[in-house]
């Protein structure tokens, strides 16, 4: 029988494909201005340029992701929440619509937000052309330490947006580039599988705040348990089957099995773990195109492995003491 983590796995290889090509779309807003006097005029040069739901949101997100940087500043230093007085329900909505406007309109100008600067103006510009587009709050996995955190958070926000009569995900800070882990640097990178990826591969590292996505629940403790994906296992062909969660046990130093599925022919699969040096690490028993590697774990080394595929980290492994 199948384990729910194999079940997933297995089918996020399936799902690495876009619902269609945006080339075109992309290559249109590469050509756009970097600023524009104000969201409206960004929005009619998109609503000018594209016809289809799915461009124009996708012209959104390209145009955001090339152009708004994440705010590291504001990030490691966040400000206090605006306070304000009011009289009743309507003067309290009022002031808040205000506070919105001013977080959009400084991240349009300055070219740079926090996640919930990406959500608000995504948001805003959706609804400039044409769209309607919702914004969602959650928790996110993007850090070693998140692997087997006990508890769920409240620490990003990301969008989602009315396409062809279904709602998509959108996550426009990730697709405009991601923190280092651990190092608190923002490397800019042009992620596209975060518009209208599928919720097999968004809900690995996105748990929304309902724990819900139309009208079916998501396990928020195998959201904690699970391993840390990064945007390039997605782009491999290569499938990890085995460990089975985030968290391995072990006793002393050991060694770590895991089961590898869909690697390529020229494809060298490694490891790291405290120490800076790319382990490679050969098969050891292949079954078809199911092959188990072998890693030397040595408790010295820390608590995390990661796992490479053809030099680039994939996934992360948490490694624990075994409970007696």
């Amino acid at each position: 029988m199948k384990t729910r983590f194999q079940l997933l796995i297995a089918f996020l290889f399936f799902s690495v494909t876009y619902s269609q090509n945006y080339q075109r779309v992309d290559d249109i807003v590469r050509s756009y201005p970097a600023s524009f006097r104000a969201p409206l005029d960004l929005a009619n040069k998109i609503k000018q340029d594209f016809i289809s739901d799915s461009d124009k949101a996708r012209a959104v997100f390209t145009w955001m992701a090339l152009n708004i940087s994440y705010d590291m500043k504001a990030y490691l230093n966040p400000k206090a929440s605006k306070s304000f007085s009011f009289n009743n329900e309507q003067e309290k909505d009022l002031k808040l619509h205000e506070i919105k406007n001013d977080e959009i309109n400084t991240v349009f100008r300055k070219h740079k937000g926090v996640c919930s600067g990406y959500s608000l103006l995504f948001d805003h510009l959706a609804t400039l052309v044409g769209l309607h587009a919702l914004i969602i709050e959650g928790d996110s996995k993007t850090k070693f330490n998140d692997i087997g955190r006990k508890r769920v958070e409240q620490n990003h926000a990301w969008n989602s947006v009315l396409i062809d009569g279904k709602w998509r995900l959108v996550d426009a800070t990730w697709g405009a580039g991601s923190i280092v882990n651990e190092s608190n640097l923002w490397v800019k990178k042009f992620n596209p599988i975060y518009f209208d990826a599928s919720p097999e591969i968004f809900f690995t590292k996105h748990l929304p705040v309902s724990k819900v996505w139309e009208n079916k629940a998501i396990d928020g403790n195998y959201f904690l348990q699970s391993p840390l994906l990064y945007e390039e296992y997605f782009d491999k062909e290569v499938v990890i089957l085995e460990p089975k969660l985030g968290i391995i046990e072990v006793e002393g130093n050991q060694k770590i099995s895991f089961k590898i599925k869909n690697r390529s022919k020229n494809q060298e699969i490694g490891y790291r773990m405290k120490s800076d040096t790319l382990m490679r690490i050969n098969p050891v028993n292949v079954e078809n195109d199911i092959e188990q590697f072998d890693v030397n774990y040595n408790k010295r080394e820390g608590r995390f492995v990661t796992i490479y595929a053809s030099g680039s980290a994939i996934a992360v492994f948490k490694i624990m003491p075994k409970r007696k």
